[in-house]
């Protein structure tokens, strides 16, 4: 599938890649160990005999990451070609070609550097591919093509941080110093690897705690919507909804159970500290928010997008192994040998299955496993839209994967899983 994509928008001259989640990880942890290192300095001022090597070793470590994560945020540009196509952004430089995935693009925006302008895309892992726009012309043609792919891929916003309590803030600081003070009793006794061990530990348990204040994203898609926090994925599908509102923090959605999902956006403190041109971008993400969960709840309740054709069921897989569905599949909307005592589906009316968010996961990805030989530019930009607009990341892998002839069992299951939809 990857080597018929219509190349829109090429752009050749000085990119780059910026490896802003590398950055990110190693800043975390430079902060970490230089709070380690800072509470065995404060021990060791009210406890002289504490060995200065307890706050030596954290605070060089801390010097030495922090010099690794000013090194993942530089971007070293270097002549190589920046693509935009219907699947995402590709950048290829010395050879080697990477490439983000519209559905995977947080944000991008462009800036002027120097006399020309640059392109900066981002991934949701942090990631950014960076391009300079020499002419006019680049610029405009990258600004179309970007505006084009926001309008059809899945709306994804970053929510405020959760806000730790003080009684959170007190189980990281006593994390420190009780790490500081074993570390300094241990290496006096002169049990250094067991103060190492110690010191490993707690910072584990830092960084589980520090997790708390994880910064979560939110995708609306037309299956629904998902919500990510650090390791955890909760998905709520248009089915489970009941309304969709808002307050002065950011949007509430009702479900029919009588729960409410918080989406929240500004924090009461932020609220109150924040500029007024914060505050007005803060409120302008809200709207777009709330206005996309509402518009896509009444497509899906109005039944806009095709109705499941009747021989869907045939699609499905009913126990068969995986190369078994896969054959049976391809010879479902095969043309050879057609005739009245072969069932065989229209190749449009399966696609139509893929960009029904209403139809079960199973199905959809069946209905792209089954397109996944044809040469056909259209039904390959259709199924392409129709994973673009998932808001469940797993379904979107699994879409994908089929599309491209390359469905394991392992991604399949964890779609189902992601959907609720494993074991029905």
């Amino acid at each position: 599938m990857s080597s018929s994509r219509r190349r829109e928008v090429r752009v050749d001259g000085a990119v780059g890649v910026r490896h802003g989640g590398r950055a990110r990880r190693l800043t975390a942890l430079a902060l970490a160990l230089c709070a380690l290192g800072l509470a065995a300095v404060a021990l060791g001022a009210v406890a002289p005999a504490a060995p200065a090597l307890a706050a030596l070793v954290p605070l060089a470590l801390a010097l030495a990451v922090g010099v690794g994560a000013a090194l993942a945020w530089r971007v070293d540009r270097a002549p190589g070609v920046l693509e935009l196509t219907e699947a995402g952004v590709a950048l290829e430089r010395d050879g080697a070609r990477q490439e983000i995935p519209w559905s995977s693009v947080a944000r991008w925006r462009m800036h002027p550097r120097g006399e020309a302008e640059e392109v900066v895309f981002e991934g949701m892992d942090g990631d950014a591919y960076v391009a300079v726009l020499a002419t006019e012309d680049q610029s405009a043609e990258v600004l179309a093509a970007a505006r084009g792919a926001e309008a059809r891929r899945t709306l994804v916003v970053t929510l405020c941080p959760a806000v730790r309590t003080w009684r959170e803030n007190a189980l990281v600081l006593s994390a420190v110093l009780a790490a500081v003070g074993m570390n300094t009793e241990l290496d006096a006794a002169g049990s250094a690897r067991l103060g190492l061990v110690t010191t490993l530990a707690a910072l584990a348990a830092m960084g589980w705690l520090l997790r708390l204040r994880d910064v979560a994203r939110v995708a609306v898609g037309t299956d629904g919507v998902a919500i990510a926090r650090g390791g955890s994925l909760r998905f709520v599908p248009y089915r489970a909804m009941a309304d969709v509102d808002w307050d002065e923090f950011g949007v509430l959605i009702r479900l029919t159970d009588g729960a409410v999902v918080a989406l929240p956006l500004v924090s009461p403190q932020g609220l109150r500290d924040a500029r007024d041109a914060t505050v007005a971008r803060l409120l302008a993400r809200r709207d777009a928010l709330h206005d996309r969960v509402r518009a896509e709840l009444g497509r899906w309740r109005a039944g806009v997008a095709a109705e499941d054709p009747a021989g869907g069921v045939l699609l499905d897989r009913h126990g068969r192994s995986l190369p078994v569905w896969r054959a049976g599949l391809r010879e479902l909307v095969s043309t050879a040998g057609a005739g009245y005592r072969r069932v065989a589906m229209d190749r449009e009316e399966v696609a139509r299955i893929v960009e029904d968010p209403r139809a079960p996961v199973e199905r959809r990805v069946a209905a792209a496993l089954a397109l996944a030989p044809g040469d056909d530019p259209c039904l390959r930009a259709r199924v392409r839209a129709a994973l673009d607009a998932c808001a469940l990341e797993p379904v979107r892998v699994a879409i994908d994967r089929a599309a491209c002839g390359e469905l394991d069992e392992a991604t399949l299951d964890t779609a189902l899983s992601a959907a609720g939809e494993r074991g029905i």
